[in-house]
């Protein structure tokens, strides 16, 4: 099982249409995405998640507090095609209550680790943000010699809800 200090991962399941339903129309991550996100439109985002495990091993997955099992979000690594070059991105989606509080950056740590450590993964890895006007984010990530990523900083200003 994947995990960091205060979450555990799991796979995103049809059984999830609630909590990822209230996630994804949450003002934030509409304003993110740009849009309002439909009943089917949560059926067709668990659909690629379960697809992106299918074909990849890995997507989004559910992040949940250890200490009270609530979900917090949705984080993962995706596999994306970044001007023209198939690459693995870390993703993080927050709800509300649990931004501020460190769960992205702890997640995308986990997520490195995972993607170089078990998957094989080259220093490709990044994190990747959709541009949104009048969004302010910021990364913070450094590479050593053996071409880990290390998260020193990774949050939002404001009330961002997404790493993609």
């Amino acid at each position: 099982m994947l995990e960091s200090k205060r979450l555990i991962f799991r796979k995103v399941e049809d059984d999830d249409f609630d909590v990822i339903a209230k996630m994804m129309r949450d003002e934030g991550v509409r304003r993110i995405w740009g849009h309002y996100f439909s009943d089917d439109d949560v059926r067709a985002w668990i659909e690629r998640r379960k697809k992106g495990y299918q074909d990849h091993g890995i997507d989004y997955l559910l992040a949940i507090q250890k200490e009270t099992g609530e979900v917090v979000g949705q984080i993962g690594i995706l596999r994306e095609n970044i001007e023209g070059k198939d690459v693995w991105g870390i993703g993080y989606i927050l709800n509300g209550d649990a931004r501020g509080c460190g769960y992205a950056t702890e997640g995308a740590k986990a997520m490195a680790e995972y993607a170089f450590e078990t998957m094989g993964a080259s220093k490709n890895v990044d994190h990747h943000y959709r541009a949104v006007p009048g969004l302010d984010c910021s990364c913070k990530t450094n590479w050593d010699e053996g071409n880990r990523i290390f998260c020193q900083d990774l949050s939002w200003r404001g009330n961002a809800a997404s790493g993609f």
